[in-house]
């Protein structure tokens, strides 16, 4: 499901890199600057230029593009990230219908220290700890052969509520396209946690590389890992790019 994405999230990863936007789990050492501010991006589509993005979340072209260091003039590219506005700073439009209430997990509560999560490759578990408390663990479907997914320590470095997402080759018959995969959070490179309900498959690796999860089990650690989202950027599926205060992810077999 993920691997396919791997040549646009890298291009996007060295894009927004070489523009100081944020740090990724793996280019943080190599940054002597100051750590990077969270922030709200938007993933810009087809057809879509600097004003209609401007309207949507209730700014302008000119301030887009000056957020950005662009030129108002110059077309923009699907795929390419915009910087919306640093976490702190005014909230989202208005506007925007914040529809999609975010349930609050009632899961360890009251809990002190670190939240993290251990990911068991061999055991297909997912665990979500804070401190040394294990607050919930979930089966998991992991990476199938060829398609392994990574090993190491991260952080989350993007969120994003839903996202569409397609890939394999038609002339090989194994071409997917799956709209709006649901409680999307990436940990290393094109490597997610996500909700998957096109199988049940939990327990065994199945999957393209990425971690996946019940929608519902998706949806509480998507609320439950650092930093939150607020109803109305879930609605309106806005990305998040965390810095360096993504939650950490360790991922080990």
């Amino acid at each position: 499901m993920c691997r396919s994405l791997r040549i646009v999230i890298l291009l996007l990863l060295v894009s927004v890199w070489t523009a100081g936007l944020f740090t990724t789990p793996y280019a943080a050492k190599a940054q002597s600057e100051e750590p990077s501010i969270p922030f709200l991006g938007h993933i810009v589509q087809p057809g879509e230029d600097l004003e209609t993005i401007a309207a949507r979340y209730q700014t302008t072209a000119e301030a887009l593009a000056h957020e950005n260091q662009l030129s108002v003039s110059v077309p923009l590219v699907p795929g390419q990230l915009l910087r919306i506005r640093s976490l702190g700073a005014e909230p989202l439009a208005p506007g925007v219908n914040p529809a999609v209430p975010q349930a609050e997990p009632q899961w360890g509560e009251g809990l002190t220290g670190e939240k993290w999560i251990d990911i068991d490759l061999t055991a297909q578990t997912l665990t979500a700890y804070q401190g040394d408390t294990a607050v919930r663990s979930f089966v998991i479907s992991s990476g199938s052969t060829g398609h392994e997914t990574v090993t190491g320590s991260f952080r989350i470095w993007a969120k994003v509520a839903r996202q569409d997402m397609s890939g394999g080759s038609r002339a090989a018959g194994n071409y997917y396209y799956v709209p709006n995969v649901p409680w999307v959070q990436y940990f290393y490179a094109d490597y997610s946690i996500h909700g998957a309900d096109w199988h049940n498959s939990f327990g065994w690796a199945v999957s393209h590389g990425c971690v996946n999860m019940r929608v519902d089990e998706a949806r509480w650690l998507f609320e439950w890992a650092e930093p939150s989202m607020d109803p109305a950027m879930v609605e309106s599926a806005t990305w998040l790019f965390p810095g360096g205060d993504g939650t950490r992810v360790e991922v080990h077999d």
